[in-house]
């Protein structure tokens, strides 16, 4: 089973919601792009996840 917690860099979440992580994964960006918008970067993850066959 998956579940996804995305949020902005600048929050930082919720400590209660950090404390049940498993696992941190993060996009490689390439050349000068520094990061993706919250709503860019949870349908990256979502694709990646369909196309991998997570359930």
């Amino acid at each position: 089973m998956v579940g996804v917690h995305a949020r902005r860099e600048t929050d930082g979440g919720a400590e209660a919601v950090a404390e049940l992580v498993t696992e941190w994964v993060s996009i490689p960006m390439p050349g000068d792009v520094e990061s993706l918008n919250v709503s860019a970067a949870a349908a990256v993850l979502s694709f990646e996840l369909v196309r991998r066959g997570a359930s």
